[in-house]
């Protein structure tokens, strides 16, 4: 969009405003602000349009990140290459564990596997794409779509090997992230890699008290007009017409 770009179509004048419109302090009031101005000069469609282009701009992959997402979608066979699901064929799914002790139980991982398969059978989904700091959290809700007599849904998942499951120890993401195996991807890159996949999923389940699911969410309005989020908690921070609370 034009209000994102230093050169091109854009004016003299939008060029020389940009840095203006996408420096902002972590004030949702201020980036309303910014939106509504950005909603006036050039027509974007709502706020959460506005948060979802200014997300895909900043969070645009370098190199590293490029690689990493086809070495990704190659390991969850997702994406359009022959004997992978699509990536619009996918339920995205978050079970946050680590430093929100909130989420430290079977139950909420298995009322996210309940809503997973709910969306897949009314929107005919195929794999769900699985992502949590928890390797135990991941048995739990394979466990659970089997007990609810799935027998069609897949669920791809990081291969162990490259994460590092922060959310069972009670050492810093950091400190473990310092001390991962050899074969471990970088966890930063892994991470911004499998956000950019998720976001192309047809919908997100997880905890929208995440920031990761609010990248998650942004990255989706970006590629559609409003994008399909759910939380076990029901907890939403946009409304039907793209407004942000």
């Amino acid at each position: 969009p034009c209000y994102l770009q230093r050169l091109g179509a854009c004016s003299a004048a939008d060029a020389a405003a940009t840095p203006r419109l996408l420096a902002s302090p972590q004030r949702i009031a201020d980036v309303r602000a910014l939106c509504d101005a950005a909603r006036a000069r050039w027509g974007v469609a709502d706020t959460l349009a506005c948060f979802g282009e200014v997300a895909a701009y900043v969070a645009r992959p370098a190199e590293a990140v490029r690689r990493a997402v086809h070495e990704l979608a190659a390991a969850l066979a997702l994406g359009d290459c022959a004997g992978r699901v699509p990536l619009n064929a996918t339920v995205a799914v978050h079970v946050r564990h680590g430093d929100k002790l909130l989420y430290h139980t079977d139950g909420n991982t298995e009322a996210h596997a309940a809503l997973a398969l709910a969306h897949a059978t009314a929107r005919g989904l195929r794999a769900v794409h699985f992502m949590s700091d928890s390797l135990a959290a991941r048995a739990v809700f394979a466990a659970h779509l089997q007990r609810s007599g799935n027998e069609t849904l897949a669920v791809r998942a990081v291969p162990e090997a490259l994460q590092v499951f922060t959310g069972e120890s009670n050492l810093s993401a950091h400190r473990q992230f310092l001390a991962a195996p050899p074969a471990a991807m970088d966890q930063e890159v892994l991470l911004l890699a499998e956000t950019i996949l998720m976001a192309q999923s047809d919908v997100l389940v997880g905890p929208q008290v995440s920031n990761v699911d609010r990248l998650v969410a942004e990255l989706m309005a970006s590629l559609r007009e409003r994008p399909v989020v759910d939380d076990v908690d029901n907890v939403t921070w946009f409304d039907r017409r793209g407004g942000v609370y």
